[in-house]
């Protein structure tokens, strides 16, 4: 999911009023079962082998994760269970989807296996959150307040939204090791006073007829 569709949904939902949620689906990779023409097998763990059949491999069923196609077969496992609800997915963001009726509307996106939910009423979003467990088995985060690395602050009295990625940045910060350095508003000397020249640019050269330039040699026209 890219960051202007979560703002973009954020921004619709702070603008219109309406619920904002946020959903689990706990591992994700696992639910895919594996299409007929997708042969997988692996070695079998260690301490986990079969007596008499130490040599032997698994043929897998489902996908797990550390399989190349693993995204890929959640994704159109995924796709074709929120199909089947009447939810569309815009052509040109393939992670967002959109339920609308008469009475209701429901915009999500999905991340791997992060939902962030933006619905006109709670009891759209409580229905959309009963339909998800009737497939896979959901943590229901309750009102958004950190996904992507993003903290969300919501205030729907009065309409507004704060998004905020100070815990993200102080992670990379910690995770290079320069959590002891000193912030620096610029790295140039403070003091330092720039002036326009008082002499004038030297004039652009000018070639006699007949010459043609090159970056790096001149020669005559014949």
């Amino acid at each position: 999911m890219r960051l202007k569709s979560f703002c973009t949904i954020a921004h619709l939902a702070t603008t219109l009023n309406w619920d904002l949620k946020q959903y689990d689906i706990k591992t994700a990779f696992l639910h895919s079962i594996l299409s007929p023409d997708e042969t997988m097998f692996m070695k079998q763990p260690p301490r986990f082998e079969c007596p008499g059949k130490e040599v032997w491999v698994w043929q897998l069923l489902k996908s797990i994760y550390g399989m190349k196609q693993a995204s890929c077969m959640w994704n159109k496992m995924l796709h074709a269970a929120i199909s089947e609800w009447g939810f569309q997915c815009l052509e040109r963001k393939w992670c967002i989807y959109i339920y609308h009726s008469p009475t209701s509307t429901v915009i999500f996106s999905i991340h791997v296996d992060d939902i962030f939910s933006a619905a006109s009423s709670p009891e759209e979003n409580d229905h959309f959150w009963d339909m998800l467990k009737s497939h896979w088995e959901i943590s229901e985060l309750g009102p958004a307040k950190f996904t992507l690395g993003i903290a969300i602050s919501c205030d729907r009295t009065a309409c507004t939204i704060s998004l905020s990625q100070t815990t993200f940045i102080d992670h990379i910060i910690d995770h290079f090791g320069q959590s002891d350095t000193h912030p620096c508003d610029t790295p140039m000397v403070t003091s330092l006073q720039l002036r326009h020249p008082d002499y004038p640019y030297p004039p652009p050269l000018k070639y006699p007829p007949g010459w043609t330039t090159h970056p790096t040699m001149h020669w005559w026209a014949a």
